[in-house]
């Protein structure tokens, strides 16, 4: 990792101290001012010569490299595990935490399509819900007419 290190840009450096602090990607993009796909691909490429086996790893090896708590040897990996899904915190009022009302809306799959995906799902599902609602009501009316009083 020692020489390896060096070949890291000043911005796949500074994207892995972000990892290294907990942020995910799209908050890295926003603080750094670049798109997520930038941010993605700065990790992976710092991941690549880093030689880690994840960006948690990389990150790792970063600020321990930074901050002079150890010093690498040329034949052997520094080896850091990766944080299990149980410590890994999500903000309360973060879209995806536990109390955010409807966190379908905001899941990962939902970020990931295309202005041209969410219109035609707004025009696909919107009509969709708009008649399956009228029959329900349509039905409770004609429900209320069998119903002797």
């Amino acid at each position: 990792m020692a020489d390896d290190s060096r070949k890291l840009t000043e911005a796949q450096r500074e994207a892995l101290r972000l990892v290294a602090q907990g942020y995910r990607s799209k908050e890295i993009a926003r603080r750094l001012g670049v798109t997520y796909y930038a941010v993605n691909r700065r990790i992976e490429r710092g991941v690549e010569i880093s030689g880690a086996k994840d960006r948690y790893e990389a990150a790792r090896m970063i600020t321990a490299e930074e901050a002079g708590m150890c010093e690498p040897l040329a034949q052997e990996p520094l080896h850091l595990e990766s944080p299990s899904q149980d410590a890994i915190v999500v903000a309360p009022d973060e879209p995806g935490a536990a109390g955010y009302p409807w966190p379908w809306l905001s899941s990962q799959r939902g970020r990931s399509l295309t202005k041209r995906d969410r219109v035609l799902w707004a025009m696909v599902g919107l009509p969709v819900i708009i008649m399956l609602s009228w029959g329900v009501f349509l039905s409770g009316v004609g429900a209320l007419d069998v119903i002797k009083f």
